[in-house]
């Protein structure tokens, strides 16, 4: 009887372990869909730093809209970007060093230290200052690639 009751109580825990489990396949799939939102990021960010390096480098005319506006589109998805990094998503469509979760507080204060650049970025308010303040968001950049993305 007692060997009965622990059988059943021992099946309902299986089942509902297998109820509120997620199969591999959609593990997969969000994993997938992880990657690419962190792709699609990535090259938001490239278009904003485009934007700003010609003002910076001198080649475009001083916009205060664009050195206010694409500073902070960098902000944002910068801080979304570390979110974007979760446990397991090093899989084979990233670019993304194993260090990235290995070294996960590194990881994360490189990003901050990108985030407060750009940050010193949107608030700067000529193009003399901007150029410093690029060179330092580049540096930022370089330094999280240089350790945790792959060649």
């Amino acid at each position: 009887m007692k060997r009965t009751i622990v059988v059943a109580i021992l099946g309902t825990f299986a089942l509902g372990a297998a109820l509120v489990a997620r199969p591999p396949a959609v593990l997969a799939d969000d994993m997938e869909a992880t990657v690419e939102k962190r792709i699609k990021s990535m090259k938001k960010m490239r278009r904003s730093l485009k934007k700003v390096k010609k003002i910076a480098a001198g080649k475009a005319d001083w916009d205060a809209d664009v050195m206010k506006s694409q500073p902070q589109t960098l902000v944002s998805e910068l801080k979304d970007m570390l979110a974007m990094f979760p446990e397991g998503s090093n899989v084979d469509l990233t670019d993304a060093r194993p260090e990235v979760w290995s070294d996960r507080a590194g990881f994360e204060a490189a990003g901050k230290t990108a985030i407060a650049a750009a940050e010193n970025l949107a608030s700067v308010g000529d193009a003399d200052a901007a150029k410093g303040a690029y060179d330092d968001l580049r540096a930022a950049c370089d330094g999280c690639h240089d350790k945790y993305l792959q060649d």
